[in-house]
């Protein structure tokens, strides 16, 4: 079976998780943004997608670096031999073209979607094999994800 590595923290990002898990998609990872202090009491609070994975029992690693720059983070990557990567644009400290970029260095192959509400401008500038515009409509996802696997 595939494997993905999904990147991505905002409420509209678990959405597409959730429907990936329940399609049957082999999901090794989870990479999203760290715990915040959230409310006047600042308590530290998982992001959205975390605290879904946590309700569900969902048993795959979640990593929540501090900065996608760390070296460590690409290893982590690396060693998780995913066959593609879906991610939201934007990431901790990186940008998504940057973030494309980085990964394409480390496997030039790697087949990548990436999920965004910025439109047209990032669509022109970003290396991904895929890039898909928020509202995602599942089904092409899912006719992309298998497109880039049979490559």
């Amino acid at each position: 079976m595939k494997r993905i590595v999904f990147m991505g923290t905002p409420d509209y990002a678990t959405i597409i998780f959730e429907q990936l898990l329940q399609s049957n998609y082999n999901i090794v990872a989870l990479f999203t943004q760290q715990d915040k202090p959230i409310g006047r009491k600042q308590t530290i609070t998982p992001p959205h997608i975390k605290q879904f994975a946590i309700n569900n029992n969902i048993n795959i690693p979640i990593f929540q670096p501090l900065t996608l720059k760390d070296p460590q983070v690409w290893q982590q990557i690396k060693d998780l031999k995913p066959d593609i990567i879906i991610t939201d644009i934007r990431m901790p400290n990186m940008s998504g073209n940057d973030l494309v970029d980085k990964i394409k260095q480390i496997d030039p192959n790697m087949p990548i979607v990436v999920v965004s509400g910025h439109g047209r401008l990032i669509k022109k500038t970003n290396k991904a094999d895929v890039f898909l515009e928020k509202p995602i409509n599942f089904i092409r996802l899912v006719t992309e994800i298998h497109k880039l696997l049979k490559k």
